[in-house]
C-alpha cells in the first residue's frame, strides 16, 4: 500500500499510551496531525516519523519512534526505506536507499521500535581561489561509510544510514529485526577513482515483501498503516488452507493472529467526574463466548496547548478492566482535562468487539474545604499506639475504599487548615504521616480525609481528636507514602480515635 510520494514517507508511532479524540493527539513522541483521530478498532490509521504537519503530510500520527499495536488491530501495511547517499564534490547525487513494501500480521500489545537512518554527507569541492582543500562526504548513521577521494580526483559523498523496524520481545532480550532497509551509496566523481561511501545495513524483510524504486527519495522513512481485525488486507497472501503466509527471509517467526469479527457493546459512553472518569456500556446482543470487558480513554488537548505545560505525571491513557457482569468502570483522571475513549468486549485471547464511547467533559478538581466538618462515610484510623496526640507531634493516619490512583486531601478542623495530600494505592488505601499545627487550640478538633470512592463519589473519612500542647504558629507539613496499616492497625478508642488525655477537655471548636 502506497501512502504518499517516496520523498514524504516517514516512520510512525501509535502506542496504547497514544492520546486523542476530536483534538490533537498528544503522545510521548509527538503531536498527531489529525484533528479527529482516535484508534477505534474499526478504522485503519497511519503513523509516520515525519516531524511536522504540512500540505504533504496527512497522517494520523507523526514525529514518532515506535508503534504499539492497540487492541482490535491485526495487520500493518509497512513502507520502510534507507537514507540517501550524499553528493560528490562534482555535484553528482548519491543513490536512494532501498525501499520495502510489506504487510504483516500483528498482535495487540506488540511494540515495534523504529531506527531511521540519516542521509550521507555531501562532499565539499576544492576551493581553488581560497587555496583550501575539499573533503569527502561524512557517513550517514547508522552504518554508512564515508566517501573517498583527494584534491586531484575530487571527493565522494557519504553513504546513507540504514533504517530498521524491530519487534521488542521482552526486557531481557534484544529486539528482533523485522525490516532492514540499507542506505544508498554516495555520489562519485566521473572518470576518476573517487567513489562514494557504501550505504549502511543489509537487506532484510519478510518473504511477502517487495522492493520499491527509491530513485526519487530524499530521505529515510517508515510509514505504517494499521488495519483492524475485520478488514482483509489486499497484500496478504494465503495458501489453500486460508492461512496467512508471511514468513521472513531469515525465518523469524511472525504471529498470524486469526481475524475474527465479534460484536462490541451495544452502547458505550464515558463521563467525567471529580478527578475520575466513568465508562458505562450495555452488553452485546449476543454474549456467547464473552469473557470480559476492557476499555481505554485518551487525554485530549487542543492545538493551542503547549505539551510542555502539561504536568509530567498526567496520565495520557486511562484503562479499566471489568467482568462480564459489569456495566460500569471508574478510573482516576487528571482534573482540568477531557478524555475520549472506547469499550471492548473480549472473547477469549484474540477476538475484540469495540464500541466508541465518545468524549468526556472536563474532569473536576476536588472541591475546596467546606467551612464545617463534612458528613463522614467512615472513620479515619491511626497507628498512634498510646492514643495521645500533641500539637506538633507526628502521627500516621490511614484510610481505605478510595479510588486507586486518586488524591486524598487531608484537612484539620475547627477552622479548616489544609495539611497536604496523599495518593491512593492500587488496593484503594492510603497512609500518610502528618504533624498537627502547633497553633491549634487545646481541645476537640477533627481530622478529615476527603477524596473519591471507587465509583467516583465524594468520600470523607473523619476522626475526632483531642489536642493538647498547642502553643506555636500554624505549621504546614507534607506527606510521605506508607503501606496501609491493614487489619493490624490500632483501633481508635470508643470510635473517637486519636483521643488524647488532658487535664480537662475544652469545649468543641
Amino acid at each position: 500500500m502506497r501512502f504518499t510520494s517516496p520523498s514524504r514517507r516517514a516512520a510512525g508511532l501509535l502506542a496504547v499510551t497514544t492520546i486523542g479524540l476530536s483534538t490533537a493527539v498528544l503522545s510521548v513522541t509527538g503531536i498527531a496531525s489529525a484533528q479527529d483521530f482516535q484508534p477505534n478498532g474499526t478504522d485503519s490509521y497511519t503513523v509516520t516519523s515525519d516531524g511536522a504537519a504540512d500540505s504533504d503530510n496527512d497522517f494520523d500520527v507523526y514525529d514518532a519512534s515506535s508503534l504499539t499495536i492497540p487492541t482490535g488491530y491485526c495487520s500493518v501495511d509497512w513502507y520502510v526505506s534507507g537514507a540517501r547517499g550524499g553528493a560528490s564534490s562534482s555535484d553528482a547525487f548519491g543513490s536512494g536507499g532501498i525501499g520495502i513494501d510489506a504487510t504483516t500480521a500483528v498482535t495487540a500489545g506488540e511494540k515495534y521500535l523504529f531506527s531511521v537512518g540519516e542521509n550521507g554527507g555531501n562532499a565539499t569541492p576544492d576551493d581553488v581561489e581560497a587555496a583550501t582543500n575539499g573533503a569527502v562526504g561524512t557517513a550517514g548513521t547508522p552504518n554508512g561509510q564515508a566517501g573517498s577521494g583527494d584534491d586531484d580526483g575530487g571527493y565522494g559523498g557519504g553513504g546513507g544510514g540504514s533504517t530498521t523496524v524491530s519487534l521488542a520481545t521482552d526486557p531481557e532480550s534484544d529486539p528482533v529485526v523485522v525490516f532492514e532497509a540499507p542506505g544508498g551509496t554516495g555520489g562519485e566523481v566521473s572518470d576518476t577513482s573517487t567513489v562514494g561511501g557504501a550505504g549502511g545495513g543489509e537487506v532484510k524483510y519478510p518473504a511477502s515483501a517487495t522492493e520499491v524504486d527509491q530513485s526519487e527519495s530524499w530521505g529515510a522513512e517508515i510509514v505504517a498503516s494499521v488495519n483492524p481485525c475485520d478488514v482483509p488486507d489486499s497484500d496478504d497472501t494465503s495458501d489453500d488452507s486460508g492461512d496467512i503466509s508471511d514468513t521472513p527471509t531469515d525465518n523469524t517467526q511472525v504471529d498470524d493472529t486469526p481475524m475474527v469479527e465479534v460484536p462490541g457493546p451495544v452502547t458505550a459512553s464515558v463521563k467525567a467526574g471529580v478527578q475520575s472518569v466513568t465508562f458505562s456500556w450495555t452488553a452485546p446482543a449476543d454474549t456467547e463466548g464473552l469473557t470480559s470487558y476492557t476499555m481505554e480513554a485518551y487525554l485530549q488537548v487542543s492545538d493551542d496547548v503547549d505539551p510542555a505545560t502539561i504536568p509530567v505525571d498526567t496520565k495520557s491513557v486511562l484503562s479499566c478492566d471489568a467482568p462480564v457482569t459489569a456495566t460500569t468502570c471508574t478510573v482516576a483522571a487528571a482534573p482540568g482535562f477531557t478524555y475520549g475513549g472506547h469499550v471492548e468486549a473480549l472473547y477469549g485471547d484474540y477476538a475484540y468487539g469495540d464500541t466508541p464511547a465518545g468524549s468526556t467533559g472536563v474532569v473536576s478538581a476536588p472541591a475546596k474545604p467546606s467551612a464545617s466538618v463534612p458528613t463522614a462515610q467512615g472513620t479515619l484510623t491511626s497507628d498512634d499506639a498510646d492514643g495521645k496526640v500533641v500539637a506538633g507531634e507526628k502521627i500516621t493516619i490511614s484510610g481505605k475504599d478510595f479510588l486507586p490512583g486518586s488524591t486524598v486531601d487531608l484537612i484539620v478542623y475547627s477552622s479548616p487548615v489544609e495539611l497536604g495530600t496523599a495518593t491512593v494505592l492500587d488496593d484503594g488505601t492510603f497512609s500518610a504521616i502528618v504533624v498537627l499545627p502547633k497553633g491549634l487550640e487545646n481541645g476537640t478538633h477533627h481530622l478529615v480525609a476527603t477524596g473519591v470512592d471507587v465509583n467516583g463519589n465524594v468520600r470523607n473519612l473523619v476522626v475526632e481528636v483531642t489536642v493538647s500542647g498547642g502553643t506555636a504558629v500554624l505549621a504546614y507539613t507534607g506527606f510521605s507514602a506508607l503501606p496501609y496499616a491493614g487489619a493490624g492497625a490500632v483501633a481508635l478508642l470508643a470510635g473517637a480515635g486519636l483521643l488524647v488525655a488532658g487535664r480537662r477537655r475544652s469545649a468543641q471548636h
